[in-house]
């Protein structure tokens, strides 16, 4: 959760940033899996990496995507998140499509 939470805090300060610098604008996007990744010297490693990192890839700027497992972690209304389906997607080097959940931060009139 605190992954999660860190995430929005970072999409907001960005967007908040973005409207007083509208001519050098920041834009991030981030893919969030949960699992036991291979730490070594340091570094981390393995599939539950890889899957992040894919995602990341797979989002668009400004967006926040997440593996079904993390929604599964995180799905406590008193933590705050509205999900949105995103569907499944086909990511390099998995063997099989990844369902993602789009994590809505942002005030519904932003949204359309």
């Amino acid at each position: 959760n605190m992954a999660l939470n860190s995430a929005v805090t970072l999409q907001r300060k960005l967007a908040a940033f973005n409207e007083e610098n509208s001519a050098t604008p920041v834009h991030i996007r981030v893919g969030l899996n949960a699992g036991n990744p291979v730490e070594h010297a340091g570094d981390l490693f393995g599939i539950t990496v890889q899957i992040a990192s894919r995602v990341c890839n797979y989002a668009q700027p400004d967006q926040i995507l997440v593996t079904g497992i993390v929604r599964e972690l995180c799905d406590d209304p008193a933590w705050f998140t509205e999900y949105r389906d995103a569907g499944r997607a086909e990511l390099k080097g998995l063997p099989s499509a990844v369902q993602l959940y789009e994590i809505v931060w942002a005030p519904k009139q932003e949204q359309e």
